[in-house]
């Protein structure tokens, strides 16, 4: 191999860390993540019926109302068929405008899967999803989706805060934190996962790629 094409893979090896890019969204039926750094299910709330709160912590990650407080209780609508893939004696649920969602040490997370409900009835969910990182908003979107849908939002770049919310199924427009609709927010099994960190040998063959552009730009003056 000549030391062109040397740097040319050094660089292409390098390439997922340098692009920037906007958070996704999926929307499924099921499970899609097989493994986490930080797994909820809020199942110590299943004694906890009718209590009020303004933060929830289990395994990690903390858990605060965008508007209000947490609602420690299981209301008709948002157990059995109505919330569909919650499994456990407990969910969070607000009737505020969300959820926000973060690692407790503040460390970056790279994913976040949870199911996804609402306290009201129909058939369809309208709800929203907001990314922060350093207190600036860095990617949002809104959609409709069947009550008990499974809500994946990832960014390789990271977020430090995700807020998710539900509303009921007639609003229509403005759907978001600050949506006149009526609220009522349920999320259970919820999954994320850490930014990723690079591997030493990709620094290291970053750093030989770079010493090669630098060599061959001083042969080349």
């Amino acid at each position: 191999m000549n030391k062109n094409k040397f740097i040319s893979v050094a660089l292409l090896a390098f390439c997922p860390l340098i692009v920037n890019a906007d958070p996704i969204l999926s929307i499924g039926g099921s499970q899609t993540v097989t493994s986490a750094d930080y797994e909820v299910g809020f199942d110590p709330l299943g004694s906890q019926q009718g209590v009020t709160t303004s933060s929830y912590e289990e395994d990690g990650l903390t858990f605060q109302a965008v508007i209000g407080s947490f609602q420690l209780t299981c209301q008709v609508n948002l157990c059995g068929g109505f919330f569909q893939n919650s499994s456990g004696p407990g969910i969070l649920y607000n009737a505020g405008r969300g959820v926000r969602i973060s690692a407790t040490d503040g460390s970056l997370l790279g994913l976040v899967e949870l199911v996804l409900g609402t306290g009201y009835g129909g058939s369809s969910m309208p709800g929203y999803f907001q990314t922060y990182r350093d207190g600036s908003l860095t990617g949002s979107g809104a959609f409709v989706a069947q009550r008990g849908s499974f809500i994946n939002v990832s960014d390789v770049d990271g977020f430090d805060e995700l807020r998710v919310g539900s509303f009921i199924s007639t609003c229509t427009v403005n759907i978001g934190p600050d949506a006149s609709c009526a609220a009522a927010t349920a999320i259970d099994n919820v999954y994320a996962n850490a930014l990723g960190v690079p591997e030493p040998g990709t620094l290291a063959l970053l750093a030989l790629g770079l010493a090669g552009i630098g060599a061959s730009r001083r042969r080349n003056v």
